[in-house]
């Protein structure tokens, strides 16, 4: 399903983001709208094939809105400028496990799978996984499957210091300093014109799942521990 209508509207939208506008477009935005509950609904199948606990996330799950908060902001444009969809576990978009996210933006496309702003307990655990596990966290990162997709961990809010509390000696304290445990794999706008584009989606994000697997082994442990 080529998709680079897509990018279009939100192209046009990012030039003319105001309510009048977006009014006299809002039965192309439906028609749009529709179409990405498609997609997701195929990529879906796809992720489902290799990682099954996404058998029961449904589609409209895991689609962010177009409409932005605008209470706190400085910028008071009404609608995001992309197209965001996070596809995880028991809650899609609000799931609190690690999932894979589609960010579609003329110019700033691309696959993240991952876990982004995690609770701070759950953050915590990810640290000391990965301090208790940094051979295997290694053996996946630098997998050369993975690494011909993944080319950079994402970095947004991350720590100039060590968080206190953890191991002087630890061999890559860098990777403590993230907030936030993903990594990108940029796509140009010309994937989205390729009839096959979603079945490539989930070929890529199946190279992250053992990346996926980890995350959520230490964040269902934690889960678990809260919940008793």
């Amino acid at each position: 399903m080529n998709a680079s209508y897509i990018l279009d509207f939100y192209a046009r939208l990012k030039n003319n983001n105001n309510r009048i506008w977006f009014d006299a477009h809002k039965a192309e935005y439906q028609k749009v709208k529709a179409q990405v509950e498609l997609i997701t609904e195929n990529i879906l199948k796809q992720l489902t094939v290799f990682d099954k606990t996404l058998i029961n996330t449904t589609a409209k799950e895991c689609i962010f809105r177009i409409y932005r908060d605008i209470r706190f902001s400085y910028d008071k444009t009404p609608y995001k400028n992309h197209l965001g969809i996070f596809m995880a576990r028991n809650g899609g978009k609000k799931s609190p496990f690690a999932g894979y996210y589609l960010h579609i933006e003329p110019g700033k496309n691309a696959l993240i799978p991952g876990v982004y702003c995690p609770d701070s307990n759950i953050l915590k655990s990810l640290r000391w996984s990965i301090v208790d596990n940094i051979e295997e966290w290694n053996e996946i990162v630098e997998n050369k499957d993975f690494k011909k997709y993944y080319l950079k961990q994402f970095s947004e809010d991350k720590l100039k210091k060590v968080p206190s509390g953890f191991p002087k000696y630890f061999s890559q304290p860098e990777l403590l300093k993230y907030k936030h445990y993903a990594f990108e794999c940029p796509l140009a706008d010309s994937f989205f014109e390729e009839e096959n584009w979603e079945i490539q989606v989930a070929t890529i994000f199946e190279k992250a799942y053992p990346f996926i697997r980890f995350l959520n082994y230490t964040i269902e442990e934690n889960l678990n521990i809260v919940e008793k």
